[in-house]
């Protein structure tokens, strides 16, 4: 199987810390610089970055940089069996596909679907924040009602399998380093707007709703431990 683009990208930087071109405690080059070195893409660097500071090789530290650690006392991971999507490339699939299920839910979903819909924003947004347990629960749940709504077996079982991708190692590296009730209140926020506009029938309204909400999640992602990145939404490119 050909090794994805980040896993290539993080072989790389790992043969260049081997070799000391980058030592214990040095902070790699800015992120851009790196990027162009490399001849990569940013959100490709990221993953790898992910991937490396999983496996214990390096440390980011949140809008300081990316450190070297010494590896002799390093705490190193092994990797998943299977090898993990890219976390921007989760996101980016997420928002079309979550994005098609909204719109075509407003089209379809029974008053039934409609209502369970509701109700599960409005569980949402009465959850204790503090309770990460339970909000993630509830989070997976509103998203797939709206998959089952939308009448399409294939892509509501698909949208699941990409919200799952968030127990993986390297989602959970990035997700963890930037948890905050603010967040998640947001989150909430952005849930009932979905499931107002699912209600209303407001298909095209509905689907942007669902997009902002993944591009909040893309923003995270690209905002950890760097400068931020540009999204490139549909209206950018």
């Amino acid at each position: 199987m050909d090794k994805k683009i980040y896993q290539k990208i993080a072989e790389q930087l790992s043969r260049d810390i081997d070799a000391a071109r980058y030592r214990a405690g040095d902070r790699l080059p800015a992120e851009r610089e790196l990027a162009a070195s490399l001849g990569v893409s940013r959100t490709s660097l990221r993953e790898a970055l992910l991937a490396l500071e999983f496996a214990g090789r390096i440390e980011i530290r949140d809008r300081a940089g990316v450190f070297v650690l010494q590896q002799d006392k390093a705490v190193t991971r092994r990797g998943p069996e299977t090898d993990p999507p890219g976390p921007y490339e989760v996101l980016e699939a997420r928002r079309l596909i979550d994005g098609e299920l909204t719109y075509r839910a407003c089209l379809r979903a029974s008053v039934e679907d409609v209502s369970a819909i509701v109700a599960s924003s409005r569980e949402l947004s009465a959850a204790d924040v503090d309770d990460l347990e339970r909000f993630m629960r509830l989070d997976r749940t509103f998203h797939v009602l709206i998959a089952e709504a939308a009448g399409n077996s294939v892509l509501g079982d698909m949208s699941i399998a990409l919200w799952d991708q968030r127990n993986g190692p390297l989602w959970s590296t990035w997700y963890q380093g930037t948890r905050s009730r603010e967040n998640r209140l947001r989150s909430a926020r952005q849930h009932a707007e979905i499931a107002t506009f699912i209600a209303a029938r407001q298909a095209s309204a509905a689907r942007a709703s669902m997009e902002r909400h993944i591009d909040t999640l893309t923003e995270r992602f690209l905002g950890y431990g760097a400068e931020p990145i540009e999204i490139l939404t549909d209206a950018a490119q």
